[in-house]
């Protein structure tokens, strides 16, 4: 519930739109599967209703490169709704290392990452180190895009606040918008929250749009962003039991 909450506050800060941004989510689990595609949303607050509705399936292992692989094969398609040319951002969240072994995790985020994805990984309650390695190598950027959450109350409160802040800022806005700013970018792109942290901790300030802005017409890029350009944005929520239903 926690991840939805979080994510959901990140889709409507989206202006999602057929020709701006787009959302579809998963599910990880023992398989994993499509919780909806790109053209099941119309608007930002939709698309923050199907992430809220998609069901927990609390599956007895986690098959990170299966949903990987789904994500590339069943949402990244014409038929999901996906557009050619549209950027695209994978957030995965797990909460431990895959029953397939690294070599096949790996694998499948490579071939994602061909397509053009960028992975961010959020590893919940995460801390051995091979598991943190293998997260790394799913994770875009050498790895820079791991963020880590050091106990699952970390997702309450203040501390989601601060990481949706920071994915809006460092992957959302960065991705689609020329003009958003950071005033204080983190030190590292790992965000480790022993404890809630206060959201002022990472500050964003908004830019005023420009004459030049969408049409009324479209929905408008609030409150982070501005100047959109198209993109497909998949959530993949962990449904193993091992994250439990609160989170």
């Amino acid at each position: 519930e926690r991840v939805k909450a979080m994510f959901g506050s990140v889709a409507r800060a989206l202006p999602v739109h057929a020709s701006l941004a787009r959302v579809a989510a998963a599910v990880l689990g023992s398989d994993g599967r499509v919780a909806f595609d790109f053209a099941a949303a119309g608007s930002a607050e939709q698309a923050a209703s199907l992430l809220n509705s998609t069901s927990y399936t609390a599956s007895l292992a986690s098959a990170t490169g299966a949903i990987l692989d789904i994500v590339r094969e069943q949402l990244y398609t014409a038929a999901a709704g996906s557009r050619a040319g549209a950027g695209r951002t994978v957030f995965l969240t797990v909460d431990g290392a895959s029953q397939e072994g690294t070599a096949t995790v790996v694998a499948a985020a490579d071939a994602l990452k061909a397509t053009g994805a960028r992975i961010v990984v959020i590893g919940v309650d995460v801390s051995d180190e091979a598991t943190l390695q293998e997260l790394r190598q799913v994770a875009s950027n050498g790895g820079a895009d791991l963020y880590t959450l050091v106990g699952v109350e970390a997702l309450a409160a203040a501390g989601a606040a601060a990481l949706q802040q920071e994915l809006l800022a460092q992957y959302v806005c960065a991705g689609l918008s020329s003009s958003t700013v950071v005033s204080t970018p983190v030190a590292s792109p790992t965000l480790s929250v022993a404890t809630p942290v206060a959201s002022s901790t990472l500050s964003v300030v908004v830019p005023t749009p420009s004459a030049s802005a969408s049409p009324t017409a479209l929905p408008t890029p609030v409150p982070f962003c501005a100047d959109f350009v198209a993109t497909d944005t998949i959530f993949v929520l962990d449904g193993s039991g091992s994250m439990g239903l609160a989170n």
